[in-house]
């Protein structure tokens, strides 16, 4: 039998949890999921005691509602089925008079909601478009119907107490705009809801800013009354549709700043036209401008070739800020230039004898040509004097697919040429072209005489055996050439190529991995290899779980496989949450979100990415998001700008050694701080089986170590053993 106390811990963790299922459904008008601001904005409807009870009795009865008939519990907790329901609310009770009344009135529409938002969430589901405020739309419109054709009482929202502020009229006019989202067209309620969005976003602030000065710009062209009703409606539709268009669905960038306050203007002038259509009807326009320009500016951009400029979130969203890192993180971390990515078309080491724009043959429509030999110990290209083909150390090595794909042309039959001559008639010689993704093929050209091992419909993988490397063609002495091309025909122009995962001759520091290389004349270049031990330091198997100390209080981390999938490491003690991946070369942290307290941070930052190539000295970079370095006000006051920088990102060199049973990487930053010393240093020491140990991070001369702690007793033979099992 449960004990008093025991039963009411659980009735109290029920209680914080309905709380901030509430506050989430309150930020969900803003794009937020931020209890913290969805509390602001309740506080800002409790200004009007009566608007803030009739908001919370929607979203509870849609909440109950939507659990009860069995919808999808993530988006029932994500607040999807409870913000139309809210705004419905808040719009009875500004709009009708009465109590018990009204409340049924509210109960009725809000459970009505949830109907609607289901089955148009299924119905735009199928185009990949979202409800938006639509159900809200469509039922406050037939409730004002209703009402209007059976003689309702109707009530006229509150008098803004504030009314004769010595603010600026235009400064009124936008504070006001914002409460009106809430049908509260008032600065102290619309004051509150500016903190909101400013803590919220302050890159869905400057749009807003933007946005109702756009829609004030219209209004006073038209000859509308600076602080009328008109004025607000524009503002508020035209202040989400910037923010929807330009900081929520697509990745904050100066081309979704265009859309967005395009958007904005459409907007407008929608919310124009439509309320002097719908006058006669005593229906007001309200949030429809809103809903038509995003839905379709929506669907149209989808019908784009390539997904870019704006750039949507086609990733788990989070504040614009966070997005906008993300994506940056990820152009500048893995910004492949096709769809697929690109390995060496070898084993081992090669020199790249002839680059882009090459002195040779690489040259106008052909300059994005790569030739590549191999060099021994010397320097040398070949053995003795050189002068059979025999003689050269790439003569009939393997050459591989670069990709996966399928072969389209082969040429298998053209002869060698002895040392010094050329075939000008068959330029090629013995080639293999594949056809990787649509508009990419690859062309490996001058293989030897009966060399190639492939045939045309041939699938293959990416390192599959195409051929050996030879001397036909236009090929004085034997040597690969490799060119991307955008068309399937022999000799077509070339575009341009880098490869992936290179480890290239190092300078003065040693050999580096280049995450993505365009060879140059005299650079030495190979796949990155995997080392298995490297490996096994980082196999994190899900179910176990460490007991860091950082910063004088203990953090528990388990390492999981979600719903989805996917791997992540998350925190007991903190709402933060790790997403990594593992492969036959690397461990890559791909995204960590929540509470920057977190040891995850430390982890993010101290293990970005670190490769299974065992290379001595091999030096590998990763960037880390500058915005998660900053301190809090700098990086408030950045995120105002961030949209407009070409990039924000800390480009850091990693190296790894071994230290007695440790593997150690140590990291640090090109860029400069205090006393000249690496803006940001990490390090980062791991046990074989056994995972990281300790971690530090520092910035700009400020550390952070979190200390791993004894496992409790009997965790570590359960970790064991999972090992174990997963081996």
């Amino acid at each position: 039998m449960k004990s008093p106390r025991w039963r009411g811990a659980r009735a109290a963790e029920a209680a914080a949890d309905a709380v901030e299922r509430l506050l989430v459904v309150y930020a969900q008008i803003l794009f937020s999921r931020s209890a913290v601001v969805g509390l602001l904005l309740l506080l800002a409807t409790a200004v009007v005691p009566r608007a803030a009870l009739f908001g919370v009795v929607a979203v509870v009865t849609s909440t109950v509602l939507a659990r009860a008939i069995g919808l999808e519990r993530a988006a029932v907790d994500a607040g999807a089925y409870g913000y139309n329901a809210l705004l419905l609310g808040l719009g009875v009770s500004q709009s009708f008079s009465g109590g018990a009344s009204a409340v049924a009135l509210t109960v009725v529409v809000a459970a009505a909601s949830v109907v609607v938002t289901a089955g148009l969430r299924s119905l735009l589901g199928v185009a990949n478009l979202p409800a938006l405020t639509l159900p809200f739309v469509a039922l406050h419109a037939l409730v004002l119907g209703t009402a209007h054709a059976t003689g309702a009482p109707v009530s006229l929202p509150d008098l803004d107490p504030l009314a004769s502020s010595p603010l600026p009229a235009a400064v009124a006019a936008f504070v006001r705009s914002l409460g009106a989202l809430f049908f509260l067209p008032r600065l102290d309620a619309g004051a509150i809801v500016l903190v909101a969005l400013v803590v919220h976003s302050r890159i869905s602030t400057v749009l807003a800013a933007a946005a109702f000065a756009l829609a004030a710009g219209v209004a006073h062209a038209i000859g509308a009354a600076p602080d009328g009703g008109l004025l607000l409606t524009l503002g508020y539709n035209g202040m989400l549709t910037a923010v929807a268009l330009g900081a929520v669905w697509y990745v904050p960038s100066g081309s979704s700043f265009l859309v967005g306050l395009l958007g904005a203007g459409v907007s407008t002038l929608v919310a124009i036209g439509g309320a002097a259509a719908l006058a006669g009807l005593s229906v007001p326009i309200g949030i429809l401008p809103l809903n038509a320009t995003v839905l379709i500016t929506l669907a149209a951009l989808r019908r784009r070739d390539r997904d870019d400029r704006p750039k949507s979130v086609d990733f788990i969203s989070g504040t614009p800020e966070e997005n906008l890192a993300y994506s940056r993180a990820v152009h500048a971390r893995f910004g492949w230039m096709y769809p697929v990515a690109l390995r060496l078309p070898f084993r081992g080491t090669w020199v790249c004898t002839q680059g882009v724009d090459g002195a040779i043959t690489h040259k106008a429509d052909w300059r994005h040509g790569f030739d590549f030999e191999v060099k021994d110990a010397d320097g040398s290209l070949h053995r003795s004097e050189g002068l059979t083909v025999e003689d050269y150390h790439s003569w009939r090595l393997p050459v591989l697919a670069a990709a996966d794909g399928l072969v389209v042309e082969v040429e298998a039959n053209q002869p060698d040429n002895p040392i010094g001559q050329q075939d000008l008639e068959h330029n090629w010689g013995n080639y293999v072209i594949i056809h990787h993704a649509e508009g990419l093929y690859s062309l490996v050209a001058h293989l030897a005489h009966r060399g190639v091992k492939v045939k045309a419909g041939q699938a293959v993988k990416c390192g599959d055996t195409l051929g050996l490397a030879g001397s036909s063609g236009r090929s004085p002495r034997p040597h690969l050439h490799f060119q991307l091309q955008g068309g399937p025909k022999l000799g077509a122009p070339t575009i341009p190529c880098a490869w992936n995962e290179v480890v290239a001759s190092g300078d003065a520091r040693g050999p580096r991995l280049v995450r993505s290389a365009t060879p140059v004349e005299g650079e030495e270049l190979r796949n990155a290899e995997s080392d298995p031990e490297i490996g096994a330091h980082l196999a994190f198997v899900p179910g176990e779980e460490w007991v860091f100390r950082a910063r004088g209080a203990e953090e528990r981390i388990g390492a999981e496989v979600d719903l989805y999938g996917r791997r992540v490491l998350v925190s007991r003690d903190r709402p933060a949450t790790l997403f990594y991946a593992v492969t036959d070369d690397a461990f890559t942290v791909l995204d960590v979100v929540g509470d920057r307290a977190s040891v995850l941070y430390l982890l993010r930052a101290a293990l970005s990415r670190v490769p299974f190539d065992a290379t001595a000295g091999l030096v590998f970079g990763d960037t880390l998001p500058a915005r998660g370095l900053r301190p809090w006000l700098w990086r408030a006051l950045s995120d105002v700008v961030a949209p407009f920088r070409s990039k924000d990102g800390v480009e850091m060199a990693y190296r790894m050694r071994r230290e007695g049973g440790l593997l150690v990487v140590t990291g640090k930053s090109d860029r400069r701080g205090r006393a000249g010393a690496a803006f940001v240093r990490t390090r980062a020491e791991l046990t074989r089986g056994a995972g990281p140990g300790r971690l530090e991070l520092c910035v700009n001369e400020v550390s952070v170590v979190a200390e791993r702690m004894p496992a409790a007793t009997g965790s570590d033979d359960g970790a064991i053993e999972r090992r174990k099992e997963q081996r």
